[in-house]
């Protein structure tokens, strides 16, 4: 994942947000077992651990949560201003 946005934002010279689908959702604590982090499977704050490789937040959502927040944020809801129906 960690190459991947590098990849990406090195080909757009572009810096961007990152959220990711989790395949299945994290424990209230965000900790998780992952070989690709830890070569010794321990649990660890996946959350935390590619923010800090990636030098910003990460957010983990459901996919249908993350396309909409991307959508707001980076895309065509970029800017727009909610507006309320009194």
């Amino acid at each position: 994942m960690v190459g991947l946005v590098r990849d990406l934002e090195s080909e757009t010279r572009r810096r961007g947000t990152v959220a990711s689908d989790a395949r299945r959702p994290l424990p209230a604590t965000g900790l998780v077992k992952t070989r690709e982090l830890h070569l010794d499977h321990r649990p660890s704050r996946l959350d935390r651990d590619l923010s800090a490789l990636l030098e910003r937040p990460v957010r983990f959502a459901n996919d249908a949560n993350c396309f909409a927040l991307s959508e707001a944020v980076d895309g065509a809801g970029a800017g727009a201003r909610a507006s309320s129906s009194a």
